[in-house]
């Protein structure tokens, strides 16, 4: 784990900025969802850098007002400048959404933008104790490890009037991170035509994690015990356009209205049978009977203790290399055979961990 003092200004505040082809595909969601002639008043959680006004702008939306918000007087000031150059109306507040959202009861037609990602540890006192009071008043759960984006969102939706559309990008993890069971539930129980969008890894190399874009319409209170959710799996080449249904695989879900994780329902319906069906038989042995997961190597600094075959051999490192297997998608079946780490290797990815205490440092 860093400290604060060892990670950079922006990382603290999640200011990693959305390249202008995401921004399109965000609110080419809404496009469904919202009516062509509608005079639509925006909020946008965490302005960074002025890529969604923008976005509006060149997507030609119908804005009638606009209520921005960052804690960077840098972002505030560009879109405060990218504001006047559209000539849309509206404001861009230094201030923080949490803390905003608990002394306003505004209402918007439309939620839209990249919430930051931060870790809790990063996050100020002042927006730590909002986040608990969001939590208190939508009796929802954040635990101490939660992201920013959590609170965030649901800080947010809660701003959206009834019918209200949303396209947000967030982190992978929404779809299978412990302490994003309560933001799914709740987004179960509270939204209509939930969908998301994922895109291959890679797709955007300016954004420093996996995204996917959420989008939906906020709705009343639902007691329905199933919900339906749309996956949308985008191919590795698409247009920079608004894209149609067509340029996706659609996967489309009835569940469970709980928290529990959407990674399964990445599958398709003849697959997911496939896999409940498995799972009903009284001959199927669980992986968890004959395995034990838990986390792995754990470094802290990661550039330093990963290595490549070419870091070993560079630096004499034999003696003090075991064998490391990074992430999960270096894995391309059930099995990890040689032939798999050797071709890692030949394609310069990070395959081994420095460990000191397998050899003495010694001459």
């Amino acid at each position: 784990m860093k400290t604060a003092a060892q990670v950079t200004s922006a990382k603290l505040r999640g200011g990693f900025y959305t390249p202008a082809r995401l921004v399109d595909h965000t609110l080419a969601r809404l496009r469904p969802l919202v009516s062509p002639t509608a005079s639509l008043r925006v909020l946008e959680p965490g302005v960074g850098d002025g890529a969604f006004i923008e976005g509006l702008a060149r997507n030609s939306f119908n804005v009638d007002r606009t209520l921005a918000l960052d804690i960077d007087e840098d972002a505030v000031r560009n879109s405060r400048e990218a504001l006047a150059r559209h000539d849309i109306a509206g404001h861009v507040l230094s201030q923080s959404m949490l803390t905003w959202s608990l002394q306003n009861n505004d209402e918007f037609d439309l939620v839209v933008g990249n919430l930051p990602f931060v870790r809790f540890q990063f996050v100020p006192i002042a927006d730590r104790i909002a986040a608990n009071r969001h939590a208190e008043r939508l009796n929802v759960a954040i635990g101490g490890v939660s992201n920013l984006w959590l609170p965030m969102l649901l800080a947010s939706l809660t701003r959206l009037r009834v019918d209200g559309a949303f396209a947000l990008i967030l982190p992978a993890e929404c779809f299978t991170g412990t302490s994003a069971g309560s933001a799914r539930k709740w987004l179960l129980e509270n939204t209509d035509k939930l969908r998301c969008d994922l895109y291959p890894p890679g797709s955007y190399p300016d954004v420093l994690q996996e995204v996917v874009v959420l989008s939906g319409l906020r709705s009343r209170h639902s007691t329905a015990a199933k919900r339906k959710i749309l996956f949308a799996l985008h191919g590795a080449q698409y247009s920079a356009k608004e894209f149609a249904d067509s340029d996706a695989l659609l996967t489309c879900h009835l569940i469970d209205a709980g928290g529990e994780a959407w990674t399964k329902l990445l599958l398709a319906k003849q697959q997911l049978s496939a896999y409940e069906e498995a799972l009903s038989l009284t001959t199927t042995t669980r992986l968890s009977t004959l395995a034990k997961f838990e986390v792995a190597a754990v470094t802290g600094a990661n550039a330093f203790f990963s290595l490549r075959a070419s870091d070993v051999q560079r630096y004499n490192l034999e003696k003090w290399a075991r064998p490391l297997l990074v992430r999960s998608n270096q894995v391309p079946g059930l099995n990890f055979t040689q032939d798999d780490f050797d071709h890692n290797i030949s394609n310069d990815r990070m395959t081994y961990l420095f460990d000191s205490s397998i050899a003495d440092i010694g001459p």
